[in-house]
């Protein structure tokens, strides 16, 4: 691959993303767009990324039969997607785990990920 292309957006909930300002349009390499917020983003005016890498529910952390804390205590129905692969608003979308947590230091049902990511 020749060439990558980082950039991230503000948080959203205390911050303002202004994803349209991230990637020129002009460039030809792949674009990865990193947003502590697994949300889709509105690329109207700017380039659309080819990847986009979040991890801010850290897979529900507690998660029974696909249910965790984010189904209806916090932040309920705000992510679109809890963990894994997905597309939101046209983009490959990729949710990590991760390795840490909030609040509680207890995980259930949401392993902790670290992922490597190939461009070929």
């Amino acid at each position: 691959v020749e060439g990558l292309r980082l950039g991230g957006v503000d948080e959203r909930k205390y911050g303002q993303p202004r994803p349209e300002t991230v990637f020129p349009r002009s460039e030809p390499c792949p674009r990865v767009l990193l947003s502590h917020y697994p949300v889709a983003h509105d690329f109207k005016s700017g380039a659309r990324p080819d990847l986009q890498l979040s991890g801010h529910t850290h897979g529900g952390q507690f998660s029974i039969l696909g249910i965790s804390p984010y189904t209806f205590l916090f932040e309920p129905f705000s992510h679109a997607w809890i963990s894994g692969e997905c597309t939101l608003g046209g983009v490959r979308t990729i949710v990590s785990n991760g390795i840490g947590m909030s609040r509680v230091t207890l995980r259930v049902g949401a392993p902790p990920q670290v992922h490597l990511v190939r461009f070929t």
